[in-house]
C-alpha cells in the first residue's frame, strides 16, 4: 500500500485489452490480501462513476484482480480503479487508471495521477468601440459588415502574395 493508502500495481503483469464490445483489465496487487471471490470493481472520472463486477484471486503474496468493462459505458478520459470486496467494506483505490478512447489502444497507467496545472489563461483584449458599436447593429447589417471585412481580407492577402512573388519571397 502507497503513503496515501492506494494499493500498488506491479507494472510488468497487469495489463488491460480490447475484446469484442469491452475491456478486459487484470491487475496483479502485490501486498495486497483482497478475498478470494467476487469483488466490485468502481471506475471514477471526475463526477462519473461506473461499476462492473471482477474476481479477485491469491497469486502467492500478491491478489489479482480481473473485470470487464463496457466500451460504451466509457469516454475519452482516463479512469481511476477501486476495487472493494464485500458490500460492507470500503472501496479502495488502485494506483492506476484505465484510459480507452475510441480505436486507439487501451492504456492501463500505472502509478498516481499527475498533479498537472495548467497556467491561467490570457485575459482576452478588450473590446473595442468598434466592436460595441457592431454589437447593436441588426444581424442583417452585422452579416453585411462581415462580409465586407473578409473581402477585403481576402484582398489584402492576395496583394501580399503578389509582392512576395513579384519580390522573390517574404519581407
Amino acid at each position: 500500500m502507497s503513503a496515501r493508502g492506494a494499493l500498488e500495481v506491479d507494472e510488468l503483469t497487469s495489463w488491460a485489452r480490447r475484446r469484442d464490445d469491452g475491456i478486459d483489465v487484470s491487475v496483479r496487487l502485490p501486498g495486497t490480501a483482497l478475498p478470494p471471490g467476487p469483488v466490485q470493481v468502481r471506475l471514477v472520472a471526475g463526477n462519473a462513476r461506473r461499476r462492473c463486477d471482477g474476481t479477485a484471486r491469491a497469486d502467492g503474496d500478491a491478489t489479482v484482480l480481473d473485470f470487464r468493462v463496457e466500451q460504451l459505458r466509457l469516454g475519452p478520459v482516463a479512469w481511476q480503479i477501486s476495487v472493494r470486496g464485500g458490500e460492507q467494506d470500503r472501496f479502495q483505490r488502485v494506483r492506476a487508471r484505465l484510459l480507452a478512447v475510441g480505436t486507439q489502444p487501451v492504456a492501463l497507467l500505472p502509478g498516481p495521477a499527475p498533479a498537472t496545472v495548467h497556467p491561467a489563461p490570457r485575459p482576452r483584449d478588450a473590446q473595442t468601440r468598434l466592436h460595441e458599436v457592431v454589437a447593436t447593429l441588426p444581424p442583417p447589417v452585422r452579416t453585411g459588415l462581415r462580409r465586407a471585412r473578409d473581402v477585403a481580407r481576402k484582398g489584402v492577402r492576395t496583394v501580399q502574395g503578389l509582392r512576395e512573388r513579384s519580390t522573390g519571397g517574404a519581407r
